[in-house]
């Protein structure tokens, strides 16, 4: 079972990307309709010895069915979010959302919003931009034309499918692809970016972020948007 089902998938499975890649579905979290909050992370990668990805035009010639078992679960999308949800944190890959958890969990208590026992990973969406995995394990991407074309086209349709009104960015490499023409286009959504909750920004303040920590950054967005 490639992804565990939600009312968007559709609408999702209409974009030919889907189709030959069904496990990079988005993750929409069961409370998701009450905040509308789509988190971005970078791109998803293989596990050392794998070679698929190597080349962006056989990536994207290429299909599931040309994956291995260990490459399919390695970019499955929603059964990494769902293993952190079920577990809590068990792999330094997961701090992407085990440190947004603890700013989400300290703004609900600040503002009184009530969780009801329920994780904040599981009131939005989360996906990562670039379609294609990274080269090398654990590694980022080196993109091409070809990927961020992708990866445009990807998050346009995302946004026509599950329509957020709210985008936060939390890899600087993906934020810095995205043009203010295509933000523009969407006067109707409120993006914004912070560094990625693993890296020493997430909880050291930088000028590029006002002079904010990562983590405060991320909570100002929430406070000033009334989510949560």
């Amino acid at each position: 079972m490639f992804t565990l089902p939600t009312v968007y998938d559709a609408n999702l499975m209409q974009l030919a990307h889907y189709q030959n890649f069904p496990q990079m579905l988005p993750f929409v979290g069961d409370h998701y309709a009450k905040t509308k909050l789509l988190l971005i992370g970078e791109s998803h990668y293989l596990p050392t010895g794998s070679i698929i990805q190597q080349n962006d035009i056989a990536w994207y010639a290429s299909n599931v069915k040309k994956l291995n078992p260990n490459e399919t679960t390695w970019t499955n999308t929603r059964e990494v979010v769902n293993m952190y949800n079920t577990l809590g944190r068990i792999y330094k890959s997961h701090s992407i959302f085990s440190n947004p958890e603890n700013a989400i969990q300290i703004h609900t208590t600040n503002s009184k919003f009530n969780l009801q026992g329920k994780r904040g990973i599981e009131h939005l969406a989360f996906y990562n931009f670039f379609q294609r995995p990274a080269e090398i394990q654990g590694g980022s991407i080196n993109f091409t034309p070809l990927d961020s074309q992708m990866a445009e086209d990807t998050l346009t349709h995302i946004i026509k499918s599950i329509d957020p009104k709210f985008i936060i960015f939390t890899s600087s490499k993906a934020w810095n692809n995205i043009s203010w023409d295509f933000i523009n286009a969407n006067p109707n959504i409120k993006f914004d970016f912070v560094p990625h909750p693993g890296c020493k920004w997430w909880n050291t303040s930088s000028k590029k972020y006002g002079e904010m920590t990562g983590k405060e950054k991320f909570m100002k967005f929430l406070k000033d948007n009334n989510l949560f």
